[in-house]
């Protein structure tokens, strides 16, 4: 199944797979109203995550149908366990339960026809559809313009942005959390941290669904890639910095956003001894866990997809990732003592 190669002028205007990151003028309708307010941009980013899983789901269930190989029912399969995952990945717009349901039971008939998995997907997007605003369901929409005829490219744009939005609300989370600790709000700090690490519990269902991407598919996808990488993502390199300080990174054109403030890391080291720090302490050790992992599964996608060779965004590939997913996210707290 092919895709219509957009103009280089739609290009500029698309939720850039390249960059690895939003256009800011493509950004969820509201968020820059609600700049000011954090919890309605988290709810707005959760509505914008919901409905760009339900393109994906009516995307890959039509491929599905019309090209129904082993692959294209793995990458349906992955894209049908995402949906499973939706209400916690997106906990911010609640859908109705049957959005999660219809994929839960079609990936429990292991054995059954592809129609059936295709069935859920489709019916979990159109209900998707039905709850989500049509302003936002047209923004999901009309942000993927892919740059190739590869049906494969429009699961990697989708899954791009998936990851783009989760970054952001880690580094909601990761903000709101420093200064509900600066302000001594040690518990409603903790529960704050712990929302956010539920969230990432999804990674292993969107590195899956990245998995099924072909090799070939891939050496074409990359070849537009304009030498773009993770690091220059302004929200996933915003959760680092906010997290503690760190070296700037040693790659062309990589993302530098501004912090100003403490970091979280130096926030907790001024209340470590404050009652409920045992429990803070345990969220920071799974937020490190879980961002370690992801950047470890990007490794080994990685190792798989393009080997050894050098990586896009001016990096060393694979080792660089190996280097970076050996990088603590709270490098101070990596010594035991500093966390009693």
């Amino acid at each position: 199944m092919e895709a219509i190669r957009p103009t280089p002028a739609c290009r500029r205007t698309c939720w850039s797979p390249e960059a690895g990151r939003a256009d800011p003028s493509l950004a969820p309708p509201g968020t820059r109203s609600a700049a000011g307010d954090p919890e309605r941009r988290r709810v707005l980013l959760d509505e914008l995550t919901a409905a760009v899983v339900g393109e994906l789901a009516g995307t890959e269930a039509t491929a599905a149908l019309l090209s129904p190989t082993p692959a294209v029912r793995a990458r349906l399969r992955a894209t049908v366990r995402v949906l499973t995952h939706l209400d916690v990945l997106a906990p911010g717009h609640r859908l109705d339960p049957a959005v999660c349901a219809y994929p839960a039971e079609a990936l429990a008939r292991t054995e059954g026809p592809l129609s059936i998995l295709s069935d859920a997907a489709q019916r979990a997007a159109k209900a998707i559809g039905e709850q989500v605003s049509t302003e936002m369901a047209t923004t999901a929409a009309w942000t993927v313009l892919p740059v190739t005829r590869l049906h494969d490219e429009i699961m990697f744009i989708r899954t791009i942005q998936i990851f783009e939005a989760l970054y952001e609300q880690i580094g909601l989370a990761v903000t709101a959390t420093r200064d509900l600790l600066v302000e001594g709000q040690v518990a409603d700090g903790t529960e704050t941290l712990a929302r956010a690490v539920d969230r990432m519990t999804i990674l292993p269902s969107l590195f899956r669904l990245l998995g099924t991407m072909p090799v070939a598919s891939f050496a074409v996808i990359r070849g537009y890639t304009s030498g773009r990488s993770a690091v220059q993502s302004h929200s996933y390199r915003r959760v680092e910095i906010a997290c503690a300080e760190r070296p700037a990174p040693s790659v062309p054109g990589a993302a530098t956003p501004s912090w100003t403030g403490p970091t979280l890391q130096e926030a907790y080291l001024e209340f470590r001894k404050a009652p409920g720090a045992v429990r803070l302490a345990e969220q920071f050790a799974r937020l490190d866990t879980a961002w370690r992992g992801m950047k470890r599964s990007h490794w080994a996608i990685t190792l798989r997809v393009i080997g050894e060779v050098p990586g896009t965004g001016g990096t060393t590939g694979a080792s660089y990732l190996r280097t970076a997913s050996e990088t603590p996210l709270f490098p101070a707290l990596a010594e035991k003592e500093n966390l009693s």
